[in-house]
């Protein structure tokens, strides 16, 4: 950054040459060469380019050692250039995303900026945060998709320097937990279901075995951030994504079968309870018994006599059986 950063494998060394008004920009041949600015006009800006970060200088006079190792450098270190982050629905329990970025000695506090590239508008502008080397937004100011550039400006006496990043948030958080993978590989998971619930399945099977009929789960017990991630996929608007986001979520949504009939993420949802779970009755010819948007009147007469009770048919979940 305006000659004492990092720029791919070297780095540069900028020398002003003053009262020629002229500037040369020459590479490191070794990491034992001089690397100091021995004066700035301040009415120049020094600007380049390293590794996806984006270095600027303004202002005074300023010497910063003579080995690269001691050079007195600002740079973000989270998020990494191009990275994808992960936001979250506050209700899953993280809430805030952070940035961190490597202090400089001589700062006397930071301005951080966030602006989202995809509307063109600021999240954050110039919020000072003391001597701090760390910021955070709520997930609520951030939108799945979006790209955002990251800005941190040091500031100096008579200076200041500024380190910029892009990074994106993810169209969908990422699912890393074995049960949220085997979840999202269409496994029904009972463990996590109530005694209660276990027990009203086992009645509701053996009355629809006096009937001749059997029954398909394709859902049962689900973690915090599965529901959160079959919400989005169902309740994400796709205008402002990119066609390829877009994409990623009309595929999610066809694979799961969702219509927009899903729960917001919370400790209050029956899924993630574990006291629901979601079913096609099947009679003895093969033929579905209920499905989202119709079901047979004795599913659910069955289902509660049972324990277990139905969503109203306006909803459009008629898969859906929860304690009653």
């Amino acid at each position: 950054m305006g000659g004492h950063s990092m720029c791919g494998r070297g780095f540069w060394k900028l020398a002003l040459v003053l009262g020629a008004g002229t500037m040369a920009v020459m590479p490191f041949a070794g990491r034992a060469e001089a690397a100091t600015i021995v004066a700035q006009d301040p009415a120049t800006a020094v600007q380049h380019s390293a590794d996806g970060h984006r270095h600027e200088s303004f202002g005074a006079v300023r010497s910063v050692g003579t080995k690269p190792e001691a050079l007195d450098v600002l740079r973000i270190t989270v998020p990494g250039p191009g990275q994808v982050l992960d936001r979250h629905e506050p209700n899953v329990g993280r809430g805030r995303v952070w940035f961190a970025w490597d202090g400089m000695r001589s700062a006397r506090y930071y301005l951080v900026s966030a602006f989202d590239a995809t509307v063109h508008a600021y999240v954050r502008r110039d919020a000072s945060v003391g001597t701090g080397t760390h910021f955070s937004v709520a997930d609520s100011d951030l939108r799945y998709g979006h790209t955002y550039t990251l800005s941190v400006t040091a500031v100096m006496a008579g200076d200041s320097v500024t380190d910029t990043v892009r990074f994106s948030i993810g169209v969908l958080p990422s699912l890393t937990k074995p049960v949220d993978v085997a979840l999202d590989g269409g496994e029904v998971v009972w463990e996590g279901c109530t005694p209660e619930l276990l027990a009203a399945r086992d009645r509701f099977v053996g009355r629809l075995a006096t009937m001749g009929w059997t029954i398909r789960y394709t859902s049962a017990y689900r973690t915090l951030t599965y529901q959160e991630h079959l919400y989005l996929v169902a309740n994400t608007p796709r205008s402002g994504l990119s066609k390829a986001d877009a994409a990623t979520l009309n595929a999610e949504r066809v694979r799961h079968q969702l219509s927009r009939t899903v729960a917001r993420p919370g400790s209050a949802d029956t899924h993630v309870r574990g006291t629901a779970f979601d079913a096609v009755v099947v009679d003895r010819y093969g033929r579905a018994k209920n499905s989202r948007s119709w079901r047979d009147r004795r599913v659910e007469n069955l289902a509660r006599s049972s324990g277990l009770r139905m969503l109203s048919p306006r909803l459009n979940d008629s898969v859906h059986f929860q304690l009653g």
